[in-house]
């Protein structure tokens, strides 16, 4: 019982008057698909975000959890940019297709970080022929 009240007051950040919790949001989900055929492409994909103050980036193999590798079409942001509102440059990278790109996505939120609801990127990614 004793480390349950640990953890439950080292989950609380003081936010003023009021106490937020660190319940892992993403601030950008991206919808990746085959732009050709429409299928999901986000297994072996890339995210990377990039703002004021913020670099990071996320690669997903879903092969490695023994996962459908084809149904798999959302990714989150990195939990490196969760809790941090801003403007962002968003890019999408998957071998054999050009880099997806997008400039000025807005993160809102307020003193406990990013808002319930993140940012629903839809991503076509172009195959190099």
């Amino acid at each position: 019982m004793r480390h349950f009240a640990l953890l439950t007051l080292l989950g609380l950040i003081a936010c003023g008057d009021y106490a937020c919790t660190l319940d892992m949001r993403p601030a950008v989900m991206v919808e990746i698909r085959d732009s050709v055929s429409n299928r999901p492409a986000a297994h072996r994909s890339s995210v990377i975000l990039e703002g004021s103050g913020v670099y990071d980036s996320m690669f997903y193999d879903i092969s490695l959890t023994g996962g459908d590798t084809l149904t798999i079409s959302q990714l989150g942001s990195p939990a490196n940019t969760q809790g941090q509102p801003g403007i962002y440059s968003v890019r999408v990278r998957r071998v054999g297709y050009q880099l997806w790109q997008r400039r000025n996505v807005e993160v809102t939120g307020g003193r406990c970080g990013v808002g319930r609801t993140p940012i629903l990127l839809t991503v076509r990614l172009q195959p190099v022929f």
